[in-house]
């Protein structure tokens, strides 16, 4: 098909809005849809070419605001161990303490020791 001009596509618009004729319906994609092919522009001489600025960026000279690279990941400091303060004993240590002075630890969740140290204070 032919291009069509500005009024020709305008009359199909209005002929698809009244009758919906498939052929008026054609008419109006090849406005909306086919697009004139481009005239190839004629290329430049070689010479004219070669003079092509380079970008400042490939050039090694970026503006400061430029995103740097990031930097290196410093490697995580492991805390320093912590030393017991007078009464907390180890797992090993309560073991043996039971041992030796037997109800001394009580098992945890038990409040045998709790009731014990209530009876001294309010016998």
């Amino acid at each position: 098909m032919a291009k069509m001009t500005k009024a020709q596509c305008s009359k199909a618009g209005k002929s698809l809005a009244k009758t919906g004729s498939s052929s008026a319906g054609k008419a109006l994609a090849q406005c909306r849809w086919d697009k004139p092919k481009k005239k190839a522009a004629p290329k430049k001489p070689k010479a004219a070419r070669a003079g092509a600025r380079q970008s400042r960026r490939l050039a090694g000279k970026g503006a400061a605001t430029v995103r740097q690279p990031e930097p290196p990941k410093k490697p995580r400091k492991k805390p320093a161990k912590k030393k017991k303060v007078g009464g907390q004993s180890s797992a090993g240590l309560k073991r043996v303490e039971n041992i030796l002075v037997p109800g001394l630890n009580a098992p945890k969740g038990s409040n045998k020791a709790w009731l014990a140290e209530q009876r001294r204070i309010w016998a």
